[in-house]
């Protein structure tokens, strides 16, 4: 009942126990955030907290890493970029690729 004596008392003291595990799980999300050694996994890791990153606390701690996730999202794409280049002229075939139409395939 909100006119309960001892509500207002009751629930200032649930939202800062809301807020401490927010904070709490913040810290956990941005460690594994940190372990996470490539950026589909670091996808992955917010794909599975996917509800809970619009709280405010993990949000905040969240925009600390967005720098962090384009510098690494460029960084796979100057790799790959690399690779295509090192090997446009001789071409990574499978096997059952004939030569010519699957090195045309891959320009």
């Amino acid at each position: 009942d909100v006119d309960a004596p001892g509500f207002e008392a009751d629930f200032a003291a649930f939202r800062e126990v809301i807020k401490e595990l927010e904070r709490r799980l913040g810290a956990l999300i941005m460690q594994a955030f940190d372990d996470c050694t490539t950026l589909s996994s670091t996808f992955k890791l917010l794909e599975s907290f996917e509800g809970l990153l619009e709280r405010d606390a993990i949000a905040a701690e969240l925009a600390k890493k967005h720098k962090d996730m384009v510098a690494a999202f460029a960084s796979d794409v100057k790799e790959v970029h690399e690779l295509f280049l090192a090997n446009r002229a001789f071409p990574v075939l499978s096997k059952n690729s004939p030569p010519h139409s699957g090195a045309v395939g891959r320009q």
